[in-house]
């Protein structure tokens, strides 16, 4: 193509009339092509942005209702918090007034809560007021024998042995000897103790209340596991798979 040829349009009516010539310059009409083209182009990109910006917006919908669920679930995650508080100062509160039941004192040297009238109490009464927590009826650890050394039982468990406490109480004696074995004994109230000496490690701490079964510590790898049962300071004999009277 030449530049400065025209091209010739001509419109004819149908009816007959004047015709009617013109010239357009070639430059002219490629200059329309691409303006036309242009705005193709244009409408085709506007399009797909609106397309885009729907899928945006949707997507901004969907993060913010994520985002209100995850506000619903710390705030129940703060609320779970706060009734766990409540539940741990309740069972706190319970511990104390149980300890006190039993004739522990949470405060001050452990001692016999001075209550009128008050005697041992008898295994008989301790069934029947639910006090069976508070007997040493629990084999503080397995082992694969046992024998007396006067009125406390050895026990030789493997090494690394699980000991647990054989009653509820409070550990009033806790002691670290120079040779690594650990010494700790627990009341169980009413002039009613534990003790247990062979343990090479220990999961407790002087003055800590503890449950029946709770784990005190593992066994010493080359010691045995004493176990001794004091009532009103006197060792008694405990007898060997039955329950202590």
């Amino acid at each position: 193509m030449v530049p400065g040829r025209r091209l010739t349009l001509l419109i004819i009516p149908e009816e007959g009339g004047r015709t009617y010539e013109y010239k357009i310059p070639r430059l002219l009409v490629w200059v329309a092509v691409l303006i036309a083209t242009l705005i193709l182009i244009g409408l085709g990109l506007g399009l797909r942005s609106m397309i885009q910006s729907q899928e945006y917006a949707k997507r901004v919908e969907r993060l913010q209702r994520d985002k209100d669920i995850l506000v619903e679930e710390v705030q129940r995650v703060d609320q779970l918090e706060v009734v766990l508080n409540q539940l741990q100062a309740s069972n706190a509160q319970l511990r104390r007034i149980t300890a006190e039941a039993v004739g522990l004192s949470d405060s001050g040297p452990l001692a016999r809560t001075s209550r009128v009238g008050e005697q041992l109490v008898s295994v008989v009464d301790r069934l029947r007021y639910g006090r069976l927590r508070t007997v040493p009826t629990l084999t503080p650890v397995r082992a694969t024998s046992v024998k007396y050394e006067g009125n406390v039982l050895l026990y030789r468990p493997p090494s690394g042995s699980l000991v647990r406490a054989s009653a509820a109480g409070r550990i009033v004696n806790w002691e670290l000897a120079p040779d690594g074995d650990h010494h700790l004994r627990i009341d169980h109230g009413n002039g009613l103790l534990t003790e247990y000496t062979g343990l090479s490690t220990t999961t407790t701490e002087d003055g800590q209340y503890v449950q029946k079964g709770q784990p005190l510590g593992l066994s010493h790898p080359w010691l045995g596991v004493r176990f001794a049962l004091i009532e009103d300071g006197l060792t008694r004999r405990p007898q060997i798979g039955e329950l202590w009277l």
